[in-house]
């Protein structure tokens, strides 16, 4: 698994051999370039105040993660009560 430690994060990583910036991604757990952090054109829950810089996911972690969300509350809407609970082993 990549991991990288909790102070370098947030901050870009400048890739020595092309000279781009890199960031972390927490959501792919890759690094990818600085411009894959900004807003997606299909993204729906925009806030004003948004900063590329400041995001933990890439555009593409954040739609999937708003698509998985979504589709877990559909799912929660759909069961009926005591539906989610476990069922007891038979021996």
């Amino acid at each position: 698994m990549k991991d990288v430690c909790n102070h370098c994060i947030g901050q870009p990583w400048r890739h020595g051999a092309t000279g781009y910036s890199l960031r972390f991604c927490k959501g792919c757990k890759n690094f990818h370039h600085i411009h894959a952090f900004e807003r997606a054109d299909d993204e729906k829950k925009q806030k004003e105040d948004f900063y590329p810089l400041t995001t933990a996911k890439c555009a593409k972690a954040r739609l999937k993660g708003y698509e998985t969300r979504g589709t877990k509350k559909k799912k929660a809407k759909q069961e009926p009560a005591g539906a989610g609970a476990k069922k007891a082993k038979k021996k």
